[in-house]
């Protein structure tokens, strides 16, 4: 929540939710980040990336990922914010970050 000098309290929308004030933004400039490239970012493979992004479930954090869609409902693009490298490096740091364990659980996954 942002909160400007004397203004009243500020804060995103959430997908599907009403708002007074609509700023249309790119979401390129926030998101940029490919899944596919995450890993890579990190100095993980592709693979150990995306046992991350499952960890963290990125996917659920609308600050954190970003999806659009053809009409038909086929991806287009999928992108990552800096939020979720952020999010990613923490993790790795803690004393009990497991990878192999991560991959594990990624590779177990009930896949839609």
């Amino acid at each position: 929540m942002v909160r400007e000098a004397e203004g009243l309290p500020v804060r995103r929308a959430a997908v599907g939710e009403s708002a007074l004030v609509y700023r249309d933004s790119n979401p390129f400039d926030d998101f940029g980040l490919a899944l596919s490239r995450f890993g890579s970012k990190l100095g993980l493979t592709q693979f150990e990336g995306y046992a991350l992004i499952y960890h963290l479930k990125l996917k659920q954090d609308d600050r954190a990922y970003f999806i659009r869609r053809t009409l038909k409902g086929a991806v287009k693009f999928q992108g990552l914010s800096a939020r979720a490298l952020e999010l990613a490096k923490k993790e790795m740091a803690k004393p009990d970050f497991d990878l192999d364990a991560l991959k594990r659980l990624y590779s177990q996954r009930d896949k839609p």
